[in-house]
């Protein structure tokens, strides 16, 4: 969760708590288990960090800590070996197919 400090990652967790829950829980996104502020883990969705996706409201899911860290080493293994532009190109695919919903 690089780039946000404490006090705005807290903020963010309240969000995603009313918005994707009743305002103390929400389910996690991939296996469904309910999260407090204090379980919660920020999961960049649908702009990956690995493809520069920021943690804000339109690009954050709530996710347990063990589904957003294998989802993490998922997303590692399948960009791993492009490049910076690739990279750019594969996050610009996935803001025209959001874009064309």
């Amino acid at each position: 969760m690089s780039g946000l400090n404490s006090k705005a990652k807290r903020k963010l967790r309240r969000w995603v708590l009313a918005e994707f829950g009743d305002g103390t829980t929400a389910p996690c996104a991939m296996c469904g288990c309910l999260l407090t502020i204090d379980t919660l883990t920020l999961d960049h969705y649908p702009i990956p960090a690995c493809l520069f996706g920021h943690l804000t409201e339109s690009n954050v899911r709530p996710a347990c800590g063990p589904c957003n860290a294998e989802d993490g080493k998922r997303l590692d293994r399948e960009y791993a070996f492009l490049t910076r532009e690739e990279r750019r190109l594969a996050r610009r695919r996935i803001l025209e197919q959001i874009a064309a919903r």
